[in-house]
């Protein structure tokens, strides 16, 4: 029985870190240029 709730708890703690990466990702500025095009 302990292990089930250390995986619940684990398997929290990995969604919880992967989100924080996500989110903080998301919010950054762009720093993609796009392309001039040639007319």
């Amino acid at each position: 029985m302990g292990t089930y709730f250390s995986d619940i708890f684990l398997g929290l703690y990995s969604l919880a870190v992967g989100l924080s990466i996500t989110f903080k990702e998301f919010f950054k500025p762009v720093v993609t240029v796009p392309y001039p095009f040639e007319t």
